[in-house]
Parts: structure tokens; sequence; C-alpha cells
């Protein structure tokens, strides 16, 4: 470090430092510092600060081949971000809870995609049912109201462009019209 103090100053205007200057520039602790702050700190707030601005809106939903103790579930998601960056999201487990549980009602597997606003993200999997009362939970609130909030919650890679790669963690919020809400009038059950 001692080189990069040690450049000569002109302050009567005779002679050219820009070079020196600018060498001083690059190689100075503080410019070191703040480069790895920006990096290691910055970056992953503003990473995170994406993900937590975004949000999914969901297309479709399809449960079908219910059994006493799996399901095959298809989901299509668009991924709404006003974000100028558009980074590279790993796939992920993601669990679903019910706005006020604490136990998911599914998890699944969120394949990885660019994050782009407008991007679909498909998901189709047979899945195990872990808890059924978190999933009965679900399936009533669904059908008893005009609207409903679940959680999409997990954690996974971000990488965006040649930065390093990052784990973001996912509280996304997901508002759904229920039954009630989409028109159908159910008036009896059998």
């Amino acid at each position: 470090m001692v080189e990069a103090l040690s450049f000569g100053v002109d302050y009567f205007g005779v002679g050219d430092n820009t070079s020196n200057v600018s060498h001083l520039a690059v190689d100075t602790p503080l410019y070191k510092g703040l480069t790895c702050y920006s990096i290691f700190v910055g970056y992953p707030k503003m990473a995170q600060k994406g993900i937590d601005d975004s949000r999914l809106v969901l297309i479709s939903q399809k449960i079908t081949n219910p059994t006493a103790d799996a399901l095959n579930l298809a989901l299509t998601s668009v991924l709404m971000s006003d974000s100028s960056n558009h980074p590279q999201l790993d796939a992920f487990d993601g669990s679903f809870y019910l706005a006020g549980s604490d136990t998911p009602f599914a998890t699944v597997l969120v394949p990885g995609f660019q994050a782009i606003n407008g991007s679909v993200a498909q998901i189709t999997q047979h899945l195990q049912i872990s808890n059924m009362s978190s999933l009965i939970g679900y399936t009533q609130s669904t059908l008893q109201n005009r609207s409903l909030t679940v959680y999409l919650r997990g954690k996974g890679g971000l990488k965006q462009g040649s930065l390093p790669k990052i784990n973001v963690n996912y509280n996304q919020r997901i508002d759904l019209v229920g039954m009630l809400g989409s028109g159908l009038d159910i008036r009896m059950f059998y």
C-alpha cells in the first residue's frame, strides 16, 4: 500500500499527474473496502429487497388424482416485478402456508427461472400429503371464502450477472380468489 501513497503531486500545475491519481483511486484501502462492502453487503440486501418487492400471481391451480396420502398438483404463476435487474433464480423447495398458519399444506419443488417481469413458472408434481389437517384447512378456506391468502416460503440461490451467487429467502404473499368469489354458486353438497 505504500506505493499507492508515494506519488508525486504537483500542486503548482506543472506536470501531468493524472495517471498517478487514477492509480491511487484503484489501490486505496477505502476503494477496495467500498467495493467489498458493495458486493458482500449491499448486493445481498438489494437482491433480497427485489425478491420481497416482487409478486406471484396464481393463474391456474389444478388438483387431480387425490388419494388418502397424495395428490397431483399443477400450478401456473406469473412473476410481477418492476426491478431493472433480472437474476437467475435457482430451483428451491417451497412450502405453501395458509395465512395465520405455521404448518405448510404443501411443499413443492419450485423450478428455476430468470426473474423477468411476466415470467411464467409452472409446477406439475405428485405430492405426498405431510399434514392432512393443514390441507383440509386450505381446502375449507378455498371453498368457504371469496378470497384467501397463502404464503410461499423457502430459500434458494440467486445469481445476477458476474456477481457471486447468494441465497435469498422467499416469503411471497399470494392472494387467491375462493370459490365464493369465483361466481360459482354451491347450493348443496352430496
